[in-house]
């Protein structure tokens, strides 16, 4: 982990999400293009790789790769799949309800008169 407390290669944290335990490490880090990481479960170990590319529209596309490691793994493969598509959803709401309060904020500043 680097100064203060921010994410680098090495860096190792546990995620307790109801009764599995998944500890990651991060493999690869370069900020905002792109980070590899290891997660290991219950259900096996998966090397993922989350992609972060610019679109036509000036927007961002997250782009999740990865492949499992071992037999006992590819079992957890599809709920794996299912828990990253349910993240990214939610990670999808989240920057919609921020994109609607900054244009809220914008059209409010825009109304209001402006100062002498």
């Amino acid at each position: 982990m680097q100064a203060g407390g921010r994410r680098s290669t090495g860096t190792w944290s546990v995620c307790v999400d109801g009764r599995t335990r998944i500890y990651e490490e991060i493999l690869d880090w370069r900020p905002f293009s792109y980070f590899t990481e290891r997660r290991t479960s219950g259900r096996g170990r998966h090397v993922l790789t989350t992609a972060l590319e610019h679109d036509s529209d000036g927007g961002t596309v997250v782009r999740v790769r990865g492949r499992s490691e071992g037999r006992r793994s590819m079992v957890g493969q599809a709920r794996l799949v299912r828990r990253l598509r349910a993240e990214l959803r939610r990670l999808e709401r989240v920057l919609d309800e921020r994109e609607e309060e900054d244009d809220a904020r914008e059209r409010s500043a825009a109304d209001q008169p402006q100062g002498a």
